[in-house]
Parts: C-alpha cells; structure tokens; sequence
C-alpha cells in the first residue's frame, strides 16, 4: 500500500525515513561569529524548508527535519505543502522507499483537517511521480 493512514504519535512511525517538525524562528541578536559558535555552519531553515540526517532511532535511517510555519503567517498553506513536497523530494534523492509523516503544522496552529487535506493533496500528486510507501499519523 503507496498511501496509509495512521493514528498515532511519533513513536509509532516506523519507515526509512521519518519526519518531524520544528517552528521557525528566525535567528536574531546573534553575531555572526556567536552563531557560528553556538550553532555552527548549519544553514537556517525557513517555513516550507526541509533537511536530511542520518537517524538516531533504530526505527529508521534517515531523519529529516521541516521548519513549519506559524498557521496566522502570510502564505502558511503553501509553506505546509511545500513542507511535505521537500521531505518526499529529499527522501527519493536518498533513494528511500518508505517515509512516515505526523501530521504536520498542527502544533503550529492549523486546524487538523484542513492541515489533513493539505498532506493528502501533496502526498497525492507525490504518488503519481514515485512508489514510494508514505505513511501519514493523525
């Protein structure tokens, strides 16, 4: 099955890749020598942005990392789909055949449905392009 959804934390996702999410904050009151030292060289992530890095968790081998948007920001919508459209971009760059999502932006403030409607339209067009097995938790 290309498509399943589940209902469930995070815990429970179990694929090549696994996504999470963190809120966007842009860096501010940092030097740019403080931040390199306290941060690194590690480029910012904006809403819609994604990252990949090897997993911690035995459940998966790959980990990649979305900045999604505050839900009340201009162009929030299309920064979600953007967040989900760069986790399936990057996984199918790592070659993965599997990706489990949570559904994204709740915590940011959107509503669970239309934040629903959303990952499956995304996830949708994704499948016509790829087989890739995409899990998503409610």
């Amino acid at each position: 099955m290309p498509f399943e959804v589940i209902h469930g934390g995070r815990a429970e996702l179990k694929a090549e890749v696994v996504v999470f999410e963190t809120k966007y904050k842009p860096k501010s009151g940092f030097s740019k020598s403080l931040r390199k030292f306290f941060i690194g060289d590690e480029p910012e992530l904006r809403p819609g942005m994604a990252r990949i890095t090897a997993s911690k968790s035995p459940l998966s081998q790959f980990e990649i990392e979305v900045s999604v948007p505050d839900w009340s920001a201009s162009g929030a919508r299309d920064a979600l789909a953007q967040c989900y459209a760069n986790a399936i971009s990057l996984a199918r760059e790592f070659e993965c055949r599997s990706i489990a999502f949570p559904l994204l932006g709740v915590r940011s403030g959107a509503p669970s449905d239309e934040a629903r409607k959303i990952a499956e339209r995304v996830i949708d067009i994704a499948l016509l392009h790829d087989d890739i097995n995409i899990t998503l938790s409610v």
